[in-house]
Protein backbone atom coordinates (compact mmCIF):
# COMPACT_ATOMS: atom_id res chain seq x y z
CA UNK A 1 0.00 0.00 0.00
CA UNK A 2 1.22 3.50 -0.82
CA UNK A 3 2.76 5.45 2.06
CA UNK A 4 0.92 8.55 3.18
CA UNK A 5 4.15 10.40 3.96
CA UNK A 6 3.74 12.46 0.78
CA UNK A 7 0.43 13.79 2.10
CA UNK A 8 2.34 16.34 4.16
CA UNK A 9 3.81 19.43 2.56
CA UNK A 10 6.31 21.45 4.64
CA UNK A 11 5.37 24.62 2.78
CA UNK A 12 1.64 24.16 3.32
CA UNK A 13 -0.31 25.58 6.24
CA UNK A 14 -2.05 22.24 6.80
CA UNK A 15 -1.50 18.52 6.61
CA UNK A 16 -4.11 16.45 4.85
CA UNK A 17 -4.68 14.10 7.74
CA UNK A 18 -5.27 16.94 10.22
CA UNK A 19 -6.52 19.82 8.13
CA UNK A 20 -9.67 20.74 10.09
CA UNK A 21 -7.44 21.23 13.12
CA UNK A 22 -4.64 22.97 11.24
CA UNK A 23 -6.91 25.60 9.64
CA UNK A 24 -9.28 25.92 12.60
CA UNK A 25 -8.77 29.68 12.77
CA UNK A 26 -10.17 29.97 9.23
CA UNK A 27 -13.16 27.63 9.63
CA UNK A 28 -14.12 28.01 13.30
CA UNK A 29 -17.13 30.22 12.48
CA UNK A 30 -18.43 27.93 9.72
CA UNK A 31 -21.04 25.22 10.04
CA UNK A 32 -20.35 21.91 8.35
CA UNK A 33 -22.94 22.77 5.71
CA UNK A 34 -20.94 25.89 4.79
CA UNK A 35 -17.56 24.25 4.24
CA UNK A 36 -16.11 22.82 1.05
CA UNK A 37 -15.71 19.16 2.01
CA UNK A 38 -13.90 16.61 -0.16
CA UNK A 39 -15.98 13.44 -0.39
CA UNK A 40 -15.01 9.95 -1.55
CA UNK A 41 -17.61 8.68 -4.01
CA UNK A 42 -18.41 5.01 -3.31
CA UNK A 43 -15.85 5.07 -0.53
CA UNK A 44 -16.34 1.43 0.42
CA UNK A 45 -15.29 0.06 -2.98
CA UNK A 46 -11.53 0.40 -3.46
CA UNK A 47 -8.97 -1.39 -5.61
CA UNK A 48 -7.58 -3.36 -2.68
CA UNK A 49 -10.83 -5.31 -2.39
CA UNK A 50 -12.82 -4.89 -5.62
CA UNK A 51 -12.98 -8.02 -7.76
CA UNK A 52 -13.22 -6.10 -11.01
CA UNK A 53 -11.19 -2.91 -10.83
CA UNK A 54 -12.54 -1.70 -14.17
CA UNK A 55 -16.10 -1.25 -12.95
CA UNK A 56 -16.22 -1.94 -9.22
CA UNK A 57 -13.57 0.32 -7.72
CA UNK A 58 -14.03 4.07 -7.38
CA UNK A 59 -11.10 4.65 -4.99
CA UNK A 60 -7.52 3.42 -5.07
CA UNK A 61 -7.08 2.86 -1.35
CA UNK A 62 -9.14 1.75 1.67
CA UNK A 63 -11.00 3.99 4.10
CA UNK A 64 -8.15 4.89 6.45
CA UNK A 65 -5.94 6.04 3.58
CA UNK A 66 -8.81 8.10 2.15
CA UNK A 67 -9.16 9.93 5.48
CA UNK A 68 -5.40 10.38 5.77
CA UNK A 69 -5.55 11.91 2.28
CA UNK A 70 -7.93 14.63 3.47
CA UNK A 71 -11.33 13.13 2.64
CA UNK A 72 -13.90 14.07 5.28
CA UNK A 73 -17.09 12.67 3.74
CA UNK A 74 -17.54 8.98 2.93
CA UNK A 75 -20.26 8.17 0.40
CA UNK A 76 -21.58 4.82 1.70
CA UNK A 77 -23.81 2.51 -0.39
CA UNK A 78 -24.50 -0.80 1.32
CA UNK A 79 -26.66 -3.89 0.87
CA UNK A 80 -27.86 -6.41 3.46
CA UNK A 81 -26.46 -9.93 2.93
CA UNK A 82 -28.04 -11.93 5.75
CA UNK A 83 -26.05 -15.10 5.09
CA UNK A 84 -22.63 -13.48 5.33
CA UNK A 85 -20.37 -14.75 8.09
CA UNK A 86 -19.32 -12.45 10.91
CA UNK A 87 -21.06 -9.93 13.09
CA UNK A 88 -24.12 -7.80 12.39
CA UNK A 89 -22.29 -4.93 10.66
CA UNK A 90 -20.33 -7.40 8.51
CA UNK A 91 -23.57 -8.36 6.76
CA UNK A 92 -23.95 -4.85 5.31
CA UNK A 93 -21.57 -4.78 2.35
CA UNK A 94 -20.62 -1.87 0.10
CA UNK A 95 -21.78 -2.26 -3.48
CA UNK A 96 -20.99 -0.70 -6.82
CA UNK A 97 -21.02 -3.12 -9.72
CA UNK A 98 -19.59 -5.70 -7.33
CA UNK A 99 -18.98 -5.95 -3.61
CA UNK A 100 -16.59 -3.95 -1.43
CA UNK A 101 -15.92 -3.29 2.25
CA UNK A 102 -18.41 -4.25 4.92
CA UNK A 103 -19.87 -1.68 7.27
CA UNK A 104 -18.05 -3.07 10.30
CA UNK A 105 -14.72 -2.45 8.59
CA UNK A 106 -15.73 1.07 7.55
CA UNK A 107 -16.91 2.08 11.02
CA UNK A 108 -13.83 0.69 12.74
CA UNK A 109 -11.47 2.43 10.31
CA UNK A 110 -13.26 5.75 10.86
CA UNK A 111 -12.94 5.32 14.63
CA UNK A 112 -9.26 4.37 14.26
CA UNK A 113 -8.63 7.53 12.29
CA UNK A 114 -10.59 9.76 14.67
CA UNK A 115 -8.86 8.31 17.73
CA UNK A 116 -5.59 9.53 16.25
CA UNK A 117 -6.98 12.84 14.97
CA UNK A 118 -9.55 13.89 17.54
CA UNK A 119 -9.86 17.41 16.13
CA UNK A 120 -11.26 16.14 12.84
CA UNK A 121 -14.90 15.42 11.93
CA UNK A 122 -15.87 12.63 9.52
CA UNK A 123 -19.28 12.45 7.84
CA UNK A 124 -20.66 9.02 6.95
CA UNK A 125 -23.18 9.73 4.22
CA UNK A 126 -25.36 6.64 3.94
CA UNK A 127 -26.44 7.30 0.39
CA UNK A 128 -28.25 3.98 -0.03
CA UNK A 129 -29.13 1.02 2.21
CA UNK A 130 -30.59 -1.84 0.17
CA UNK A 131 -32.41 -4.97 1.24
CA UNK A 132 -30.99 -8.32 0.22
CA UNK A 133 -32.59 -10.58 -2.36
CA UNK A 134 -34.06 -12.89 0.27
CA UNK A 135 -34.45 -10.66 3.33
CA UNK A 136 -35.35 -7.03 4.03
CA UNK A 137 -32.67 -4.87 5.59
CA UNK A 138 -33.14 -4.74 9.37
CA UNK A 139 -33.35 -0.98 9.79
CA UNK A 140 -34.49 -1.12 13.40
CA UNK A 141 -31.56 -3.34 14.35
CA UNK A 142 -29.18 -1.10 12.39
CA UNK A 143 -30.41 1.92 14.32
CA UNK A 144 -29.95 0.10 17.61
CA UNK A 145 -26.52 -1.30 16.72
CA UNK A 146 -25.15 2.09 15.69
CA UNK A 147 -26.33 3.69 18.91
CA UNK A 148 -25.09 0.80 21.04
CA UNK A 149 -21.67 0.55 19.43
CA UNK A 150 -20.80 4.10 18.40
CA UNK A 151 -22.90 6.53 20.44
CA UNK A 152 -19.87 8.12 22.11
CA UNK A 153 -18.53 9.16 18.70
CA UNK A 154 -21.78 10.27 17.06
CA UNK A 155 -22.46 13.98 16.81
CA UNK A 156 -26.12 14.66 17.65
CA UNK A 157 -28.31 16.20 14.97
CA UNK A 158 -28.53 19.35 17.10
CA UNK A 159 -24.87 19.98 16.22
CA UNK A 160 -25.91 20.73 12.63
CA UNK A 161 -26.74 24.26 13.77
CA UNK A 162 -23.37 24.76 15.50
CA UNK A 163 -20.17 26.25 14.16
CA UNK A 164 -16.98 24.21 14.12
CA UNK A 165 -15.76 26.09 17.20
CA UNK A 166 -19.01 25.37 19.03
CA UNK A 167 -18.87 21.70 18.10
CA UNK A 168 -15.34 21.39 19.46
CA UNK A 169 -16.34 23.15 22.65
CA UNK A 170 -19.61 21.31 23.28
CA UNK A 171 -18.65 17.89 21.88
CA UNK A 172 -14.97 17.26 22.66
CA UNK A 173 -13.22 14.13 21.46
CA UNK A 174 -13.55 12.05 18.27
CA UNK A 175 -16.63 13.00 16.28
CA UNK A 176 -18.49 11.47 13.37
CA UNK A 177 -21.73 12.43 11.68
CA UNK A 178 -24.10 9.61 10.75
CA UNK A 179 -26.43 10.88 7.98
CA UNK A 180 -29.04 8.29 7.01
CA UNK A 181 -32.23 7.90 5.00
CA UNK A 182 -35.29 8.56 7.16
CA UNK A 183 -36.44 4.94 7.01
CA UNK A 184 -33.64 4.01 9.43
CA UNK A 185 -35.44 5.87 12.20
CA UNK A 186 -39.00 6.21 10.89
CA UNK A 187 -40.08 2.78 9.68
CA UNK A 188 -41.59 0.57 10.80
CA UNK A 189 -43.56 2.23 13.54
CA UNK A 190 -42.99 3.41 16.19
CA UNK A 191 -40.68 6.24 15.18
CA UNK A 192 -37.32 5.75 16.83
CA UNK A 193 -35.08 8.29 18.50
CA UNK A 194 -33.28 10.20 15.77
CA UNK A 195 -31.31 12.60 17.95
CA UNK A 196 -28.01 11.01 16.85
CA UNK A 197 -28.93 10.66 13.18
CA UNK A 198 -28.56 13.53 10.76
CA UNK A 199 -30.83 14.13 7.82
CA UNK A 200 -29.79 12.26 4.70
CA UNK A 201 -27.42 14.33 2.60
CA UNK A 202 -29.22 15.98 -0.30
CA UNK A 203 -27.55 14.88 -3.51
CA UNK A 204 -27.16 16.58 -6.85
CA UNK A 205 -26.49 13.95 -9.54
CA UNK A 206 -26.79 14.19 -13.30
CA UNK A 207 -29.09 11.15 -13.33
CA UNK A 208 -27.43 9.08 -16.06
CA UNK A 209 -24.98 6.18 -15.89
CA UNK A 210 -22.71 7.11 -18.79
CA UNK A 211 -21.37 10.64 -18.37
CA UNK A 212 -18.59 12.45 -20.20
CA UNK A 213 -16.75 15.50 -18.92
CA UNK A 214 -18.61 18.01 -21.12
CA UNK A 215 -21.97 16.75 -19.88
CA UNK A 216 -20.77 16.75 -16.29
CA UNK A 217 -19.36 20.28 -16.49
CA UNK A 218 -22.63 21.61 -17.90
CA UNK A 219 -24.66 19.85 -15.22
CA UNK A 220 -22.51 21.12 -12.33
CA UNK A 221 -22.61 24.65 -13.75
CA UNK A 222 -26.40 24.45 -13.51
CA UNK A 223 -26.22 23.25 -9.90
CA UNK A 224 -23.85 26.07 -8.94
CA UNK A 225 -26.13 28.65 -10.57
CA UNK A 226 -28.92 27.61 -8.19
CA UNK A 227 -27.43 25.64 -5.28
CA UNK A 228 -29.54 24.12 -2.49
CA UNK A 229 -30.08 26.27 0.63
CA UNK A 230 -27.12 26.27 3.00
CA UNK A 231 -28.86 25.07 6.15
CA UNK A 232 -28.30 21.32 5.52
CA UNK A 233 -25.48 19.16 4.20
CA UNK A 234 -25.67 18.66 0.44
CA UNK A 235 -23.39 17.14 -2.17
CA UNK A 236 -22.55 17.28 -5.84
CA UNK A 237 -21.60 14.07 -7.62
CA UNK A 238 -18.59 15.16 -9.69
CA UNK A 239 -18.00 11.82 -11.38
CA UNK A 240 -17.82 10.53 -14.95
CA UNK A 241 -18.25 6.98 -16.22
CA UNK A 242 -17.72 5.27 -19.56
CA UNK A 243 -18.77 1.87 -20.89
CA UNK A 244 -15.19 0.86 -21.60
CA UNK A 245 -13.33 2.68 -18.84
CA UNK A 246 -15.69 2.49 -15.87
CA UNK A 247 -15.19 5.31 -13.32
CA UNK A 248 -12.97 7.84 -15.10
CA UNK A 249 -10.03 9.72 -13.64
CA UNK A 250 -11.10 13.33 -14.18
CA UNK A 251 -9.00 14.92 -11.41
CA UNK A 252 -7.32 17.29 -13.89
CA UNK A 253 -10.74 18.53 -15.05
CA UNK A 254 -12.02 18.96 -11.49
CA UNK A 255 -8.94 20.97 -10.55
CA UNK A 256 -9.63 23.40 -13.40
CA UNK A 257 -13.37 23.61 -12.63
CA UNK A 258 -12.95 24.01 -8.87
CA UNK A 259 -10.08 26.44 -8.23
CA UNK A 260 -9.77 27.32 -4.55
CA UNK A 261 -10.80 30.92 -5.18
CA UNK A 262 -13.50 30.11 -7.72
CA UNK A 263 -17.28 30.40 -7.67
CA UNK A 264 -17.80 26.63 -7.72
CA UNK A 265 -15.89 26.16 -4.48
CA UNK A 266 -17.51 29.20 -2.89
CA UNK A 267 -21.01 27.79 -3.43
CA UNK A 268 -20.30 24.10 -2.88
CA UNK A 269 -20.61 21.98 0.25
CA UNK A 270 -19.66 18.33 -0.30
CA UNK A 271 -17.92 17.47 -3.56
CA UNK A 272 -17.95 13.71 -4.19
CA UNK A 273 -15.42 12.37 -6.67
CA UNK A 274 -13.52 9.24 -7.61
CA UNK A 275 -9.82 8.49 -7.12
CA UNK A 276 -9.46 11.11 -4.37
CA UNK A 277 -5.83 10.35 -3.53
CA UNK A 278 -4.53 10.69 -7.08
CA UNK A 279 -2.30 13.54 -8.29
CA UNK A 280 -1.03 13.94 -4.72
CA UNK A 281 -4.64 14.58 -3.63
CA UNK A 282 -4.59 17.92 -5.47
CA UNK A 283 -8.38 18.21 -5.74
CA UNK A 284 -8.68 17.51 -2.02
CA UNK A 285 -6.12 20.23 -1.36
CA UNK A 286 -8.10 22.75 -3.43
CA UNK A 287 -11.23 22.05 -1.42
CA UNK A 288 -9.29 22.62 1.80
CA UNK A 289 -7.61 25.79 0.52
CA UNK A 290 -10.98 27.19 -0.54
CA UNK A 291 -12.12 27.13 3.10
CA UNK A 292 -9.37 29.63 3.92
CA UNK A 293 -10.76 32.01 1.30
CA UNK A 294 -14.53 31.59 1.07
CA UNK A 295 -17.15 33.46 3.04
CA UNK A 296 -19.80 31.22 4.57
CA UNK A 297 -23.08 31.18 2.68
CA UNK A 298 -25.96 32.59 4.71
CA UNK A 299 -27.90 29.96 6.64
CA UNK A 300 -31.64 30.14 7.20
CA UNK A 301 -32.19 29.69 10.93
CA UNK A 302 -34.49 26.72 11.56
CA UNK A 303 -35.18 24.42 14.47
CA UNK A 304 -33.80 20.92 13.86
CA UNK A 305 -36.46 18.21 14.22
CA UNK A 306 -35.80 15.62 16.91
CA UNK A 307 -37.45 12.26 17.53
CA UNK A 308 -39.55 12.44 14.38
CA UNK A 309 -41.10 15.87 15.05
CA UNK A 310 -41.39 18.15 12.05
CA UNK A 311 -40.91 21.90 12.00
CA UNK A 312 -42.10 24.26 9.28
Amino acid sequence: MKSTDDNREPTSSFSLNNWMTDIHSYVKDFRLCQLSLPGAHNAGVDKDIAQNDGYDACQDYPIYHQLESGVRVLDIRIKWYSGTAGGFFDKFISIHEGMGRNLGYILNEVVRFLEGHSGEIVILDFHDIQSGSNAPAPYKELHEALVSGYQKYMLPVSASSLTIAQIKEQHPGPRMVIAVPSYVWRTPEPIRDRSLFWQQVEHRWIGQSMVNTDELKGYIAGVISDPPPAEELWSTSATAFSLLGGPLDIISYLKSWYPANGDWQAKSNIINFDWCARSNADMVRQCIESNKIKSPRAVLEITSPVNGDFVD
